[in-house]
């Protein structure tokens, strides 16, 4: 490698490769990724990333056809009225709809039937014991007859205190990735649910934390589809959201509430096109996750850019676009990923 280019322009290499895929990429959209890689690369990969081309990106040798989503009408109309209406109102319709596409393609049949008669539910993700999965407190323990006991401490969840029932994901001891358990509205009401922070998007949106134990049994564990199930109502969700992101900026510029120039009109339009054009080839292959991690670090990086140039005024505005950008996947948590795809990541 000559020692004239420059580690930006390599390490975007990894979001940008993705990109192009779908559209071209307008300068100002380069430089805001340049500045979010130098800021996103870590001491592990400042120390031991041997500083070499990453390999270009071969053909996928297996793409599958995504199944239909039941939802999908609705998710589009719920778009449209944020473009007009704004995130804050249809904020729960949207996530629930999005929701109903991970049981779709994570539950079995008892249980999207189950969902359909409990009401409004909660996603439980955050731990209270950090990021890092072996320092969470939220554990499945095995007890006697099949039944399992859960330990639940989780934090900053949409409506929690509020919701009917849960799907809520615990670490189990020896397993690399997270356990997703239903938690039934009998037993979810048994929990020690609060608010916590002020309420996001015109007051509209309320996050909350959650404590305490139940038992479940096999039976209640969310394992339809496997991590090939996840991964494919991410494929699916993270460019709806995504969309719906921009759909509210647009939203706020018509209420004066945002100003920008005619290079950010066009970086929104292209992150429009990118997702919509993921979203119309409904294909699933090897470079399914890593584009949808690609396009939400992108537009991630664009609400903190909109943040850091004083193009939102209000306070309350600002708040809402950065906690936007720590939904469904924060930048360093889609850069991490993205490079540890690469295989060059020393173990």
């Amino acid at each position: 490698m000559s020692t004239k280019q420059s580690l930006d322009k390599l390490f975007s290499t990894l979001i940008l490769r993705h990109l192009e895929r779908y559209a071209s990429i307008p300068e100002k959209l380069i430089y805001i990724v340049y500045q979010a890689l130098i800021r996103l690369i870590d001491s592990k990969i400042i120390i031991e990333d041997p500083l070499i081309s990453f390999s270009d990106l071969s053909e996928s040798k297996i793409e599958q056809t995504l199944p239909i989503v039941n939802n999908d009408v609705f998710i589009e109309s719920l778009i449209r009225k944020i473009r007009y209406e704004g995130f804050g109102m249809n904020f729960h319709q949207l996530t629930a709809q999005l929701g109903a596409i991970m049981i779709q393609f994570c539950g079995n049949e008892q249980q999207q039937k189950e969902v359909l008669r409990w009401g409004q539910g909660v996603f439980l993700m955050t731990d209270k014991g950090g990021a890092n999965l072996t320092s969470w407190l939220s554990e499945s323990i095995q007890e006697k007859d099949g039944l399992i006991s859960l330990k639940i401490n989780k934090i900053w969840a949409i409506e929690a205190h509020k919701a009917k029932f849960c799907i809520v994901n615990v670490k189990k001891k020896s397993m690399m990735a997270p356990l997703a358990f239903f938690i039934s509205p009998d037993k979810y009401q048994t929990l020690n649910k609060s608010p916590i922070g002020l309420k996001f998007l015109d007051n509209y949106v309320q996050l909350g934390n959650v404590e305490g134990s139940v038992i479940v049994t096999k039976n209640d564990q969310l394992s339809a589809g496997g991590i090939v199930g996840v991964n494919r109502f991410l494929a699916l969700a993270r460019p709806r959201f995504i969309l719906s992101v921009m759909a509210h900026l647009q939203w706020l510029i018509e209420k004066d509430r945002l100003y920008i120039d005619k290079d950010y009109y066009q970086v929104i339009e292209t992150i429009n096109l990118i997702a919509s054009k993921i979203i119309s080839k409904n294909i699933f292959n090897r470079y399914s996750i890593e584009e949808v991690l690609a396009l939400k670090l992108t537009s991630n990086e664009i609400l903190l850019d909109l943040v850091l140039n004083n193009a939102v005024p209000s306070i309350f505005d600002q708040r809402d676009l950065l906690a936007l950008g720590k939904m469904e996947g924060s930048s360093y948590r889609c850069m991490h990923e993205l490079y540890m795809r690469t295989k060059r990541a020393v173990d």
